[in-house]
């Protein structure tokens, strides 16, 4: 039988509560937050920064201009509803991909012979290299005159939700084997090098300049980049949560009861949220994207801690003290499985959907709904009124 939820209208929106964890909901004595989506509004930084990537390999590789509508948000949205796509770089890289496939033959054929004779180590090199070779390949308005077909290519594999990086790897390696193009496909992804460490992946120095800018990006690597971009991408991002909503919670549940579990690093994490990072348990604060760096970019490495394993968030959970009901605030696939992988472990957790920020709220309250969460907001400044009202329920 399914979950029956309880309504209020708050105002964001309406809230949607599950009638069967009142009692649970009142129990609450810690909150860890995801934070892209839920502190955080991060649709013009990161969604911006993978289509601005992918443009910038390609229009550089083919010398071709790459309208940015040639990447639909709609196949970022896509990926990320799979659960398995909590790094940026994953969609990234697995657009390239689809795209690199869709090119013509004779191009695919030029860029593998290019690349022979290209011996530069270093990510930006390697681009400069290779583009260096393939002037005059590909008509001028080849992106232009094709960009239906290629929005629709994107959109299909997309929909399918491959569940990570890898099957959808390998579901455009099979299509490629059948089109007769595997082995320049395979080219590409070695000249990409995206398994590698930070200097020779393309992939996370294209990304990460355009996300972090020039001097940002040179702060976390201690290298510079080789691109020059003087104002990144996070300067556009935009904070959800106010001080009010945190100060409110806090007093809910008490000093040092607030956490982080989030796939983004801490420089990116303090920079956008400012003061407001004061708010939560420096402890209780895990964050997977510094783990990666640390871990030299290796995706083999870091798989078994990235999102919707449950690391992260036991991991801030442990930080928190002696945690013994813990409310996880996401707004993703990945976030509830995630939670559902911990209480594999540790049975204390529940899990809350945010929605409104999403491409398509409705579907987001459905698949939330299924998911069993306990609270369902439209943004996160409404749980401090959600948890308000469960408080003041009788007989739960």
């Amino acid at each position: 039988m399914p979950n029956e939820y309880q309504e209020l209208d708050i105002e964001g929106g309406r809230a949607y509560i599950r009638s069967d964890s009142l009692e649970q909901i009142k129990s609450l004595d810690a909150i860890i937050f995801d934070c892209d989506g839920v502190l955080i509004d991060a649709r013009r930084s990161y969604d911006e920064a993978i289509r601005r990537s992918v443009q910038h390999i390609f229009t550089n590789l083919t010398h071709t201009p790459l309208p940015l509508n040639t990447i639909p948000k709609e196949a970022i949205y896509n990926l990320r509803l799979s659960g398995g796509f909590n790094f940026d770089w994953n969609t990234a890289y697995v657009i390239a991909l689809a795209l690199f496939k869709s090119l013509p033959k004779r191009f695919q054929e030029a860029f593998s012979e290019a690349t022979k004779q290209v011996n530069a180590e270093e990510a930006i090199q390697r681009l400069t290299a290779a583009s260096s070779k393939l002037s005059g390949r590909l008509p001028k308005d080849y992106f232009r005159e094709n960009g239906k077909r290629l929005r629709e290519t994107l959109l299909k594999l997309t929909e399918s939700k491959p569940e990570d990086r890898e099957v959808a790897e390998r579901l455009i390696l099979e299509s490629a084997e059948q089109e007769g193009c595997a082995e320049n496909l395979k080219d590409f992804i070695r000249f990409l090098a995206y398994t590698s460490e930070a200097p020779r992946n393309i992939i996370s120095i294209v990304f990460d300049t355009y996300f972090y800018g020039s001097k940002l990006f040179k702060e976390l690597y201690g290298f510079e980049s080789g691109l020059r971009v003087e104002n990144g991408l996070i300067e556009k991002e935009k904070r959800i949560v106010t001080a009010e909503t945190l100060k409110a919670l806090e007093e809910m549940l008490g000093e040092g009861r607030l956490g982080l579990a989030t796939g983004r690093s801490s420089l990116a994490t303090k920079k956008t949220l400012g003061d407001l990072f004061n708010y939560f348990n420096s402890s209780g604060m895990v964050f997977l994207e510094d783990l990666k760096y640390k871990m030299g970019g290796s995706e083999s490495l870091i798989k078994p801690y990235v999102k919707p394993q449950p690391y992260s968030l036991l991991e801030a959970a442990s930080g928190l003290g002696d945690a013994r009901s813990v409310l996880y605030v996401g707004n993703s696939s990945e976030d509830y499985l995630m939670t559902k992988n911990a209480n594999s472990v540790k049975r204390i957790f529940l899990f809350a959907g945010c929605y409104a920020l999403q491409n398509t709220p409705s579907k987001m309250i459905k698949l939330f709904k299924e998911a069993e969460a306990v609270i369902i907001i439209p943004k996160v400044n409404d749980l401090p009124k959600v948890l308000e009202y469960v408080r003041g329920v009788r007989g739960g």
